[in-house]
């Protein structure tokens, strides 16, 4: 593991998060997309990694492929 990924802990947390802010699924943080399963799931840096965002629970969004494969290493509030 490097320190561009999240720890299987903080994946767990952001996991649990996002399960109690949409009511026991998994969403999309940028569509709403209900994901079905973990294998659904990237792991997304907020503050991109390249700019020096870390790698915390904090930092991290669960996003669907689609939504992910969208980015690039600019922030989402831009």
């Amino acid at each position: 593991m490097t320190n561009r990924d999240f720890s299987d802990s903080v994946k767990q947390s952001a996991i649990t998060d996002n399960l109690r802010q949409n009511n026991g699924d998994v969403c999309c943080a940028l569509c709403g997309t209900k994901l079905l399963s973990i294998n659904e799931c990237h792991f997304d840096h907020v503050f991109p990694f390249a700019k020096g965002g870390k790698s915390t629970l904090e930092n991290c969004q669960i996003l669907c492929i689609s939504c992910n494969l969208k980015e690039t290493d600019k922030e989402l509030h831009d």
